[in-house]
């Protein structure tokens, strides 16, 4: 998937979406230094704290010096953040409506390109009984749904699967 928008600063930035030059709903992720974290929980946490962008070390957008900045972006360049529950169940953002359907598909084969080229050795079942290896599907079932809707659509597992020749089909092409 690739990076639209990159802004870079420090106490201008944070100033630019404090005062709303920068609209926050254009914001996909804030990467920040320790020394900085004082200056933005005082400024923007209002903001930015609801929509989920705090810098964290846990999501890994926490760095301990400002050196280490830079080799951050690197890294994360073409990365989304996603999370996942317990259950397994994973949640991420593929792009947003205006993005058009050609960009959204191709950012949803990158998706699940990556979520089954790091799929584990055990899962499921056989996960909990320790054995060498899983049968069955790695994915039982699959929703896509838009952040300000009703309801998701439902997709047929073979259709999210790369190794299954139904692999993103003209029927998910078409809805």
């Amino acid at each position: 998937m690739a990076q639209d928008n990159l802004e870079i600063g420090a106490e201008e930035l944070l100033d630019r979406i404090v005062d709303g030059d920068l609209p926050v709903t254009t914001i996909e992720r804030i990467i920040a230094s320790q020394d900085m974290m004082g200056q933005i929980q005082k400024k923007a946490a209002r903001l930015l704290g609801p929509r989920g962008l705090m810098p964290n070390a846990k999501m890994g957008t926490l760095v301990p010096s400002p050196d280490k900045l830079e080799p951050l972006l690197n890294e994360l360049g073409n990365s989304r953040p996603y999370r996942t529950d317990k259950e397994g169940i994973v949640h991420v953002a593929i792009g947003k409506a205006s993005m058009g359907t050609e960009k959204l598909i191709g950012n949803l084969e990158a998706v699940l390109k990556e979520i089954y080229e790091n799929k584990p050795e055990t899962y499921g079942k056989a996960k909990k009984a320790k054995k060498a290896s899983s049968k069955g599907p790695y994915v039982l079932r699959a929703h896509l749904g838009a952040t300000q809707s009703r309801g998701t659509i439902r997709l047929d597992p073979r259709t999210v699967d790369p190794s299954s020749p139904s692999y993103m089909s003209d029927t998910l092409k078409k809805n």
